[in-house]
């Protein structure tokens, strides 16, 4: 059946009670009576029916349906902000210096691999999520290996990791761990970068979770 194929699909879905979301309907399928009724709705188109369905998981939402607002209440406990600037900021300027600076080579290295993906795109920038990553490469695989050589050689950068959590479930654009630790969270936006927030933030709350059950 369609729910015994995502299960075996999606490991973080066999202790959840999941159910189907139809986009253009709005409708929740829980049990094969609705779904059937939303293949009606589909009609035929020529010998087939298309339907396009999500994955919600009962209680909790994927990091990508998250707004600001409701990370906002729900997970900072801070119901009166009401944009990212009232959210406490990290002043690097109060970092002290690296120890090791960047190399002339390494840096070289760095700019010449932007400036390559630059020229290929044909100095387009952030037309798409996918376009936003190529370049978010170049600066998390330059940040990690430095920190290898030079800070900690356990350090890891991982992609697409499915992350579960109380609040939240999905996919990691970009993990960053230091002796399974993880210090860094990132997620690809080429707009909207009030939704790369709020889904950082929860990803945030669901690996804290992780983290207190090792």
């Amino acid at each position: 059946s369609l729910r015994e194929a995502v299960v075996e699909k999606f490991n973080e879905l066999q202790t959840g009670e999941f159910y189907f979301y139809n986009d253009e309907t709005k409708d929740e399928i829980w049990d094969e009576y609705h779904f059937n009724d939303s293949v009606l709705q589909a009609g035929l188109i020529g010998n087939s029916y298309y339907l396009k369905l999500k994955v919600k998981v009962k209680g909790k939402k994927s990091y990508s349906d998250w707004d600001l607002k409701d990370v906002f209440k729900e997970i900072l406990g801070q119901p009166y902000y009401t944009s990212l600037g009232d959210i406490p900021r990290l002043n690097f300027d109060e970092l002290p210096q690296l120890k090791d600076p960047f190399s002339e080579d390494e840096l070289s290295q760095f700019i010449n691999d932007l400036r390559i993906t630059f020229n290929a795109f044909r100095e387009e920038l952030g037309t798409n999520e996918a376009t936003a990553r190529v370049y978010i490469d170049a600066f998390m695989k330059n940040a990690v290996y430095y920190i290898q050589e030079h800070i900690n050689k356990s350090t890891r950068l991982s992609v697409e990791i499915p992350l579960d959590g109380s609040r939240g479930y999905g996919p990691v654009d970009y993990l960053v761990e230091v002796n399974i630790i993880l210090v860094l969270l990132c997620e690809a936006k080429s707009e909207d970068m009030n939704k790369g927030t709020a889904q950082v933030l929860v990803q945030m709350h669901s690996v804290m979770e992780r983290q207190l059950r090792k």
